[in-house]
């Protein structure tokens, strides 16, 4: 998380310089089957039809987020102050969802829909399938200050169903993956703190000089989980990381089974099956994985990883003395690429009661102003180009690297937006790592399973 910092209260202050320097879970089928700168212009958000804002009437705005923890209830609800001080004829009343997604299909079905929802990347392709979203193109044509020119392709692409855009990336949506990495460790270990390793051979070997076990194999120190954070979903890390393509949205075609595929399932099962799954497990019982300060990284007993921008942020908070450094996610040629959309989107459910009020309210949430509040009261990211120009990161020194990654990387890309889930891939893996099947034979049964799954979801719709 970001230390805190007092908010930014207008557009002169945006213009400051900037100091120097996990997939969400999913909902299954079954249930679906029932089924910027917005605070700087006082003009922002008011399209053709929509009144001045001094001639608006008052709304009460119903805005339901995914999150429940207090500290994020708490970061919410300095967003809602700030925009009610930009909007003081508008009401937000807020109303945590907590990831039971039916509630949401239960409320458009019944005629009761809230005006705003947050969505994860998992879901939203489904609901956007169902009519449970409805599409934001007219906004995204309209807008001064989110219109398609504030976002990149890959974030818009992330976040559409059939040409259509349902979500915005908001609140905590960032590009990855990225590699992060202990100075001090690659130091003991005779690597060159100052540069992680580019190709996926480099971090096999660094893995190996890295990892450090206990006599009785008992790992004391994890060179690189090939299974941890972003690195924990293959079509989201490791297919691209071998510039593999496995969805075809023209054709809605899903293919697995193919040769790099299968290369890219090889390196990582060899290199957890090197770890020892069981030696793994247990050290991820006393040191889990992400930020926390009981994690491996943080307690510096992890030497490298690859996950999201969110790492960034609350281990600058909850590690300070850990020297952790972020550079590109390895890859197996050696080329740089991000990702966006694991993450978080904010939407218009269908038959939503104020949808111009939820626009305009949508406006705000992907501004600058609002990102840097959130960032500096939760320490989550909603990127998008302004976000990335105009952010303040203060303390947290390895946040510039990922605020300009896009703009350097050789690629940007989006993720895929389905109607299904594509777990079974992840659980694939791990049984392949297991010894319970071949790689070949999971990649040709999990390939066949989520074409059926995807050809009946969209036969049901």
């Amino acid at each position: 998380m970001a230390m805190p910092r007092r908010h930014l209260p207008d557009c002169a202050m945006l213009a400051t310089p900037s100091a120097p320097t996990r997939r969400g879970l999913l909902l299954g089928g079954a249930a679906l089957a029932g089924a910027a700168l917005a605070g700087c212009d006082p003009r922002a958000g008011a399209g053709p039809d929509s009144p001045p804002p001094g001639e608006r009437k008052p709304v009460t705005l119903q805005f339901w987020p995914r999150w429940t923890a207090q500290f994020q209830l708490d970061g919410l609800k300095s967003l809602l102050a700030a925009y009610q001080e930009r909007a003081p004829e508008v009401t937000v009343e807020m109303t945590p969802h907590g990831a039971q997604y039916e509630k949401i299909i239960a409320a458009v079905s019944g005629g009761t829909s809230p005006d705003v929802t947050t969505l994860n990347e998992g879901v939203i392709g489904r609901f956007a399938l169902r009519k449970v979203v409805q599409p934001l193109d007219g906004l995204l044509a309209r807008s001064k200050t989110a219109g398609k020119e504030v976002f990149f392709p890959a974030q818009l692409q992330a976040a559409s169903w059939t040409g259509q855009v349902y979500g915005l990336p908001a609140f905590d949506n960032g590009p990855s993956p990225f590699l992060f990495w202990n100075q001090a460790l690659f130091e003991e270990g005779g690597l060159d703190a100052r540069r992680a390793p580019d190709t996926l051979d480099q971090a096999r070997l660094h893995a190996e000089k890295l990892t450090r076990r206990a006599p009785d194999g008992g790992i004391v120190r994890l060179g690189f989980d090939p299974l941890a954070e972003a690195a924990g979903d293959v079509l989201s890390y490791w297919a691209p990381a071998f510039e593999v393509s496995w969805y075809d949205p023209q054709n809605r075609k899903i293919t697995l089974d193919q040769p790099t595929l299968l290369e890219a399932v090889t390196y990582v099962t060899d290199l957890y099956r090197r770890l020892d799954p069981s030696a793994v497990q247990a050290f991820r019982q006393q040191f889990p994985q992400w930020n926390g300060a009981q994690s491996g990284m943080a307690q510096g007993v992890e030497a490298m990883k690859v996950s999201t921008y969110v790492s960034a942020g609350t281990l600058a908070n909850n590690a300070p003395a850990v020297p952790v450094s972020v550079g590109w996610a390895p890859t197996k040629a050696g080329k740089p690429y991000v990702t966006f959309g694991a993450g978080h989107y904010i939407s218009v459910p269908g038959g939503a009661p104020q949808a111009d009020a939820a626009h305009r309210f949508i406006e705000f949430v992907v501004s600058p102003a609002a990102n840097q509040i959130i960032f500096d009261t939760i320490g989550w990211l909603g990127f998008n180009r302004e976000v990335a120009r105009l952010l303040m990161p203060g303390k947290v020194d390895n946040l510039q690297f990922i605020l300009q990654a896009p703009a350097a990387a050789q690629r940007v890309r989006g993720e895929s937006s389905l109607p299904i889930s594509t777990a079974p891939v992840n659980e694939g893996v791990r049984a392949v790592a297991a010894g319970q099947v071949s790689a070949r034979a999971m990649l040709q049964e999990t390939s066949r399973r989520l074409q059926a799954e995807l050809d009946e979801a969209l036969r049901s719709a």
